[in-house]
């Protein structure tokens, strides 16, 4: 017989786990659980209903980039890791041509320009008084 916990968020087999199953755990069909499986490899997650029951849906999307994450991925598809080291490289070897550096530094600064840090929230003032 097989069966789902919604608190392990797992199935279980009771002629593979025994009395090893969470309390919790609710009994389902092997057709419920193929299905439930297909699912999965289709890419949908596997979470508990209000009853417990397991059901396949799509997977949250996921969290909009952070400015730190856009600010990186830019200067990363303008200067690529090598080109980077290329750059401080050649400065490092050469002071007297820092062309490359300059250039890397001047978009550098661009792309935090397009991308600026978030101003820290404030808490508002408490009226006069209070």
């Amino acid at each position: 017989m097989k069966k789902y916990s919604p608190s392990r968020k797992g199935f279980y087999d009771t002629e593979i786990h025994g009395s090893n199953i969470p309390a919790d755990s609710v009994e389902i069909t092997d057709d419920e659980h193929r299905a439930l499986l297909a699912a999965q490899a289709q890419g949908k997650i596997i979470q508990p209903d209000e009853n417990g029951r397991p059901v396949a849906m799509e997977p949250p999307a996921p969290p909009a980039p952070t400015y730190d994450e856009q600010r990186r991925a830019a200067i990363l598809a303008k200067w690529p890791l090598p080109a980077q080291l290329e750059a401080l490289t050649e400065a490092a070897e050469s002071p007297q041509r820092p062309e490359k550096l300059a250039a890397l530094l001047a978009d550098i600064q661009g792309i935090k320009e397009l991308y600026p840090k978030p101003e820290p929230a404030t808490e508002p003032e408490a009226p006069a008084g209070a």
